[in-house]
């Protein structure tokens, strides 16, 4: 039977009371081969398999940032990491782990039987593509098997797991933002029935959210996230909801304190919900209408001094909330439990392994990303 480390059931109960985490960098993305620092990714490959962390794949501007011509490149590389001491080290390898193909933003949630890695994109577009990873640590070797396609190409959706069943919800296709709930029984691979089935679609198209299972409850929570909307700015959500397994009906909860996207959680116990850090929308929603003011604009001058805005926008931009939230499902309520002391990470997936919350990597301004991996330890 498989279960989400991204859904994981911790052993105690989380204090609302105080601030409950003691937070370090425990680890980074090693130097890349020529032995310059790695500058991080956005939207990696994240989860545990057989008791090593998986960090892969992503994206980032590797020469500048995009309003200075830089392009985005697309990885495939993937870092193993084991636990010494108090800290995460890579593990050496003779040859460099890899995906079979470059990937950033998928929808990763790990599982018994591995890391699924649902969809995502490089630069030929949205994916359709399902990978199930794990790692062989006699073999020093990435083992890679393909679950069945998503039923159409999509990037920066959401999965998680409840028992033996992966749900993936929305994100951006070929024609926007989706409303897609999908689920796959991973107990019928290997069988002409091994195909992802058609859910009730979620109440509203959403991309950059985070979906969490409830094991004890059969339910399912669409936290958050964002829609595109053609020709004017996108809508970020505060909106919660829950979706009743067994009755296969979706039922809206109490929303989050503000509008957020991008961000990462797991669940913590058997009712309690948690929300890192995320992008509230002010400077994206900003740089969105002066894209649009420079899509309509005829005069180049006037052109130009809003291209120039919208560039210093980006590159003052101040980063990401910080916050830790928390829902509690028997309380239907919200409330911020502690403060992460580093720069908000967001488009990138928070994993539970153990006693320790995990954030790797991540976005930390517009085009910057981190090579850092923070843990989260109960106090």
């Amino acid at each position: 039977m498989a279960h989400a480390s991204c859904t994981d059931h911790h052993p105690k109960t989380i204090s609302l009371s105080r601030r409950p985490f003691s937070w370090k960098v425990s680890g980074l993305l090693p130097p890349l081969a020529d032995g310059t620092p790695n500058k991080g990714i956005a939207g990696p490959v994240v989860g545990v398999s057989r008791d090593f962390l998986l960090i892969g794949g992503g994206s980032n501007f590797p020469l500048s940032p995009p309003w200075e011509g830089g392009q985005k490149k697309y990885h495939r590389q993937v870092y193993v990491y084991q636990r010494a001491a108090d800290s995460l080290q890579p593990v050496r390898l003779p040859v460099p782990a890899e995906l079979p193909y470059q990937v950033a933003y998928p929808a990763c949630c790990s599982t018994d039987m591995g890391l699924v890695v649902a969809g995502g994109e490089n630069e030929q577009g949205p994916l359709s593509k399902v990978l199930l990873l794990n790692w062989d640590a006699q073999k020093k070797k990435l083992q890679v098997e393909n679950l069945p396609d998503l039923p159409f190409a999509l990037t920066s959706g959401m999965l998680t797991a409840v028992g033996n069943t992966l749900y993936y919800a929305g994100g951006n296709g070929a024609s926007g933002t989706s409303d897609a709930f999908f689920k796959l029984n991973l107990d019928s691979l290997g069988t002409p029935n091994a195909n992802w089935q058609a859910l009730p679609p979620l109440p509203e198209k959403t991309a950059y959210g985070v979906l969490y299972g409830l094991d004890s409850l059969q339910q399912v929570f669409l936290v958050g996230g964002r829609k595109s909307v053609a020709g004017g700015p996108s809508e970020l959500y505060a909106n919660v909801y829950q979706f009743d397994i067994n009755r296969h009906t979706w039922n809206k909860k109490a929303p989050l304190p503000f509008p957020l996207s991008a961000h990462s959680g797991v669940t913590f116990d058997a009712e309690t919900l948690l929300v890192f850090s995320g992008d509230r929308g002010e400077t994206f929603l900003r740089t969105e209408a002066l894209l649009l003011q420079i899509a309509a604009a005829t005069e180049p001058q006037k052109k130009a001094a809003l291209i120039r805005e919208k560039n210093k926008l980006q590159a003052s931009h101040p980063g990401f909330v910080p916050a830790v939230l928390a829902y509690q499902v028997n309380r239907d309520s919200w409330s911020e439990i502690d403060t992460i002391p580093f720069p908000g990470q967001v488009t990138t997936t928070a994993v539970i392994w153990d006693d320790q919350v995990i954030i790797p990597c991540g976005e930390i301004r517009a085009a910057v990303r981190t090579a850092n991996i923070i843990t989260g330890t109960l106090k």
